[in-house]
């Protein structure tokens, strides 16, 4: 059965503007996610974690204090209005980029005793 006409429907999850929606990162956040998003589940979540880490960082560098309000604004506003698991998300993802920039330097001895803990890995010789 063909369907009569494009479904604008915020309440329907197969429709053009849940579609749309998704598009944006507004998934669970304003509208349905579109049909069952099983693969992109967290397509929302990454697309506001991309917005609020600028607003982060300018709010710690920025030079005018007007930009500093209004991206302490922006961050607060979407502290408020975004979904609670977004923002909390949002924090263990900026844990994995402060640890990112981690340096861990060791010695022979942290070596050695690494090499030991993973004594059943092999490594492989290069292909002839």
């Amino acid at each position: 059965m063909l369907p009569s006409g494009i479904d604008f429907s915020a309440a329907n999850e197969f429709s053009a503007l849940s579609f749309a929606g998704n598009l944006l990162g507004l998934q669970r956040v304003v509208l349905a996610d579109f049909g069952g998003n099983y693969a992109l589940w967290s397509l929302a979540n990454e697309t506001w974690y991309y917005v609020l880490f600028p607003s982060l960082v300018l709010l710690f560098t920025a030079r005018r204090t007007t930009s500093r309000i209004a991206s302490g604004t922006a961050l607060a506003l979407a502290a408020v209005l975004l979904p609670v698991e977004i923002i909390l998300y949002f924090a263990i993802w900026l844990l994995g980029v402060a640890f990112s920039r981690a340096r861990i330097d060791c010695g022979i001895g942290a070596l050695l005793l690494a090499g030991a803990a993973c004594r059943d890995v092999r490594v492989l010789p290069p292909d002839r």
